[in-house]
């Protein structure tokens, strides 16, 4: 068993494929998502979205790759990737209402978790947005800096 280990939120087109990738190079992952389907697809080893050669990827890394709604299961991990939607708002700006709940469910984990923990948000956003909201909307629910 691999000593690697990675957890990716949002199983969408990109952070599914971030997440075979990691288990076809022996990371442990753990995958989150909101969405039933996928986390079922993904643990039966079938991809729920076509891209070409995610499935055997998936399927050949099935015992690495295990989905789950839980974000709990984050805590074993060391690094986790955050690749949530940020679809336009209103004014044309990325919205950030899928960072802002992957975040405080991250957060809320990682304060019960002791020692380090790397957080690397994939998700396009507006330039600014990690000072000025994301890492400290992080920090503050985890307590930690």
């Amino acid at each position: 068993m691999s000593a690697k280990r990675a957890s990716v939120v949002g199983l969408g087109k990109l952070g599914l494929c971030l997440a075979a990738v990691l288990a076809a190079n022996d990371y442990r992952v753990i995958g989150v998502d909101v969405n039933s389907v996928t986390i079922d697809s993904v643990n039966k080893g079938i991809s729920p979205i076509f891209e070409p050669g995610l499935s055997k990827i998936i399927k050949a890394n099935r015992k690495k790759l295990h989905a789950t709604p839980n974000f709990a299961e984050i805590l074993p991990t060391r690094v986790t990737f955050v690749v949530v939607p940020t679809p336009s708002d209103e004014s044309g700006m990325f919205s950030l209402k899928f960072v802002e709940g992957a975040m405080e469910s991250i957060g809320r984990e990682l304060a019960k978790k002791k020692g380090y923990h790397l957080v690397v948000l994939v998700s396009t956003v507006m330039p600014g947005s990690m000072d000025n909201f994301v890492r400290p909307l992080l920090e503050k629910v985890s307590g930690k800096t």
